[in-house]
């Protein structure tokens, strides 16, 4: 989300955006010479892992956010943990009143809505018991959920037959679908159907 914000307001072109990460500034004494005037012409500052600050550059940090409110500069900030438990400094002081938004793993009603919209999306009838068996084969999270039904979509777009569930957990386990006795009949009838019109075919060729 930072990431994309950055690259938002990067493409508005409204001023100058910055993006720090605390966890490359480890050793650091101080901010670089010359910040204020960065921070002059900046429209968003964006710190990532701002709980990985280490005493002496968290003050630094907090005088810069500090000036660039007063000139308001937007600031966007990741942390895991919340500022209440940050120890009493500069940079507590000026972030305690900032509004926070966790945010957590999605839930797997959300993650199966997710993926509904992606079926409509590829034309493809897959009901809720077998995008749970999707979920259930992901780490919980959109990206791996997404990966998951891509594995399956492609499956099924290079000619796969998913009945039910457990056909799409064979695919996601790569183990290949058990078919059914109709299934294996009509596949047979369709090969003899195909075989015969190809005698038939020859057989004319000859005796023409």
């Amino acid at each position: 989300i930072l990431s994309a914000s950055v690259q938002a307001m990067i493409r508005r072109q409204d001023g100058n955006v910055h993006l720090l990460s605390t966890s490359a500034m480890r050793g650091w004494e101080s901010l670089p010479n010359g910040w204020q005037d960065a921070v002059t012409h900046a429209s968003l500052i964006a710190i990532d892992d701002l709980h990985l600050a280490d005493e002496r550059i968290a003050t630094e940090l907090g005088l810069l956010i500090d000036y660039a409110l007063n000139l308001g500069v937007q600031i966007i900030a990741t942390s895991r943990v919340d500022s209440k438990e940050w120890p009493a400094r500069r940079l507590w002081e000026v972030m305690r009143s900032a509004t926070s938004i966790w945010i957590g793993k999605p839930s797997s009603v959300s993650l199966i809505t997710h993926l509904r919209r992606h079926t409509s999306g590829r034309a493809m009838l897959l009901d809720d018991s077998m995008l749970a068996r999707i979920v259930s084969h992901s780490d919980g999270d959109w990206r791996s959920t997404d990966a998951a039904f891509e594995k399956v979509a492609l499956a099924i777009e290079s000619g796969e037959r998913i009945v039910n569930a457990d056909d799409v957990e064979m695919i996601l386990l790569e183990k290949p679908i058990a078919k059914s006795n109709v299934e294996e009949y009509i596949e047979r009838e369709n090969l003899e159907s195909v075989a015969s019109q190809v005698i038939s075919k020859s057989i004319d060729q000859v005796y023409t």
